[in-house]
């Protein structure tokens, strides 16, 4: 079945062409569609909703793009050097905490290794903050930032053997050691919720 397609108002006519008032056309022509209408169009205008549907949804690019909106989440392999950053959050601040200015926090960030997924190769950069000034949730546990602060202690011993002895030596390790972290789907990402050896990657 064929469809007539209006010419865009205001177009010259061709002067070998009488009779082109409409324009018929295969809605199943893909290529013949496309071109007609990106030839029918000034630069800035948009297509009509009926003139999309003659060309119709593009399934290839709509899936290639889905793949591409959630990186995968479980263990990242973390071995290229990333970056620390010490912070404080003054509108939060309990007796107690480290600094009288609010709560501290260290952030690191980086690439992960490359991982395989869904026919495509994903490296997101990586984000998480810790907190050795504890806060707790409603159900009396820690918080994430404290949570991420005592595995960062807990990996320090199992890859140097020993307690870390200084806030220095927590943050070199997050920053040149090799080691594992775990993500799960947060709304802006993978977020990390765990640290641990490389020892114990799990995908």
């Amino acid at each position: 079945m064929a469809i007539r397609m209006p010419k865009p108002e205001n177009t010259p006519t061709p002067d070998n062409d009488d009779n082109n008032d409409d324009i018929p056309m295969d809605i199943t022509d893909e290529t013949h569609t496309r071109e007609y209408i990106n030839n029918g169009q000034g630069e800035g205008d948009g297509l009509t909703l009926e003139q999309l549907d003659a060309i119709g949804f593009n399934e290839a690019q709509d899936e290639d793009v889905r793949k591409k909106m959630n990186d995968p989440v479980g263990d990242w392999i973390k071995s290229e050097r990333w970056t620390i950053k010490t912070s404080v959050k003054g509108d939060d601040h309990l007796p107690g905490d480290f600094s009288k200015a609010g709560r501290s926090y260290i952030s690191f960030e980086g690439y992960p290794e490359e991982r395989y997924a869904n026919d495509l190769t994903y490296k997101p950069k990586l984000w998480a903050r810790m907190s050795p000034d504890a806060r707790y949730k409603e159900d009396g546990k820690p918080d994430m930032a404290s949570k991420l602060f005592n595995k960062a202690k807990d990996l320090y011993l199992s890859i140097h053997g020993e307690k870390p002895q200084t806030f220095t030596q927590l943050a070199m390790m997050l920053e040149n050691d090799e080691y594992i972290v775990k993500t799960m789907r947060g709304d802006n990402g993978p977020v990390i919720i765990d640290l641990k050896t490389k020892e114990r990657v799990r995908r």
